[in-house]
């Protein structure tokens, strides 16, 4: 019920959404709360369930969290929200899941956390480098034109050469 009364009716308005195509940021907005909607199912059918199995549930976050930031590749403000969030449900499902081990819960804690900052740091230089090669294909692009416009011109004059005139006539 869990399943069919949230993340169906969730994934089926995101669905509609997306096919309407909308804007980049209602997108990165979609992803990131899908994400967040399925840790909610993980972590409530894991507290729900009386199976003696459910305490190894949680170590699905994990999945969740590599999931967002580095199949989706969410951009980096949305990731660290994603991932902030994540952690805030799981540290607060974990402390709710009666007979726990304080050690690990601890420990699951400090695996989920190394878990995100080392993506964190991941997309923060994959998002890096994706900017420097945009940025460095636009300088070519410019330089390109550059050279462009100054082979068209004699460099006394200023006045455009048989190149220029070729160009203009085809």
């Amino acid at each position: 019920t869990i399943r069919l009364g949230i993340a169906t009716p969730f994934f089926v308005t995101a669905a509609v959404l997306l096919a309407r195509n909308p804007p980049a940021i209602v997108r990165e907005l979609i992803a990131a709360s899908s994400c967040v909607v399925v840790t909610i199912v993980i972590l409530a059918l894991m507290l729900l369930s009386s199976s003696p199995i459910r305490d190894g549930q949680h170590h699905a976050i994990v999945l969740v969290v590599l999931y967002a930031t580095l199949v989706q590749r969410l951009r980096l403000p949305f990731a660290v929200l994603t991932c902030a969030v994540i952690f805030t449900l799981y540290v607060l499902a974990l402390n709710e899941l009666p007979g726990y081990p304080h050690e690990r819960l601890v420990s699951a804690d400090v695996v989920l956390a190394s878990t995100i900052v080392l993506v964190l740091a991941a997309s923060y230089s994959f998002e890096r480098e994706q900017r420097r090669a945009y940025l460095s294909g636009l300088l070519e692009r410019l330089r390109g034109a550059q050279f462009q416009s100054l082979s068209e011109r004699d460099p006394l004059t200023g006045l455009g050469n048989r190149r220029a005139l070729e160009q203009t006539l085809s």
